[in-house]
């Protein structure tokens, strides 16, 4: 998985976790799978399958915080309403202004790019549609 819920701790107390979550483990897997799930489409330019099965020190480090602070975000907002929820929503928000400016081409960033394919993968599986050539009538 390309962040664990030990990464949180950026962020987030691993006690803090743990009253949220009530110590229930895949409520934390399913934050980390939203989080995952939101920023991917920003990052259709590059290869999410490559960047988001990377882990440890092979990972963008700013997009392993920026994915910490939504799933932080999302674990987050379904605690108390007496959490730190402003501070949590304005990274949120950072994390999603990053995406976009990257999806936009705005910010440069060194991630692995999607590999084109060869026309005739592109056309395998699809309709080609056309007709033959036409053929002149004399009269």
């Amino acid at each position: 998985m390309f962040i664990t819920k030990e990464d949180l701790n950026i962020t987030i107390r691993p006690y803090e976790i743990e009253q949220i979550t009530d110590g229930d483990d895949t409520i934390v897997d399913m934050a980390i799978s939203a989080a995952i799930g939101e920023m991917k489409p920003y990052l259709f330019r590059y290869d999410t399958d490559k960047i988001f099965t990377t882990s440890g020190n092979e990972r963008h480090p700013l997009l392993v915080r920026f994915a910490v602070d939504i799933a932080v975000f999302e674990l987050v907002s379904i605690a108390r309403p007496d959490q730190d929820l402003e501070n949590r929503r304005a990274l949120y928000k950072r994390a999603i202004d990053w995406l976009k400016q990257v999806k936009n081409e705005e910010m440069p960033v060194d991630l692995p790019l999607k590999e084109e394919k060869p026309d005739d993968e592109k056309l395998a599986g699809g309709i080609l549609s056309g007709s033959r050539t036409p053929r002149p009538n004399y009269f």
